[in-house]
């Protein structure tokens, strides 16, 4: 990845991370995806099951 690209998405991380990390279960499924997607799962399946699992 380019460092510029880096950049962007963690300061859009920084900037958006306490707004949509309202609740514990909210932030304990970004972990969980954190986790995830450092162990190589599929960025695609982790989507659709943080969302899946944010409107449970």
């Amino acid at each position: 990845m380019k460092p510029v690209i880096v950049a962007v998405v963690g300061q859009a991380l920084w900037s958006l991370g306490p707004s949509a990390l309202k609740t514990w279960p909210l932030a304990l499924l970004a972990a969980g995806a954190l986790v995830l997607g450092l162990l190589g799962v599929n960025e695609l399946l982790l989507l659709f099951g943080v969302g899946i699992g944010a409107l449970a």
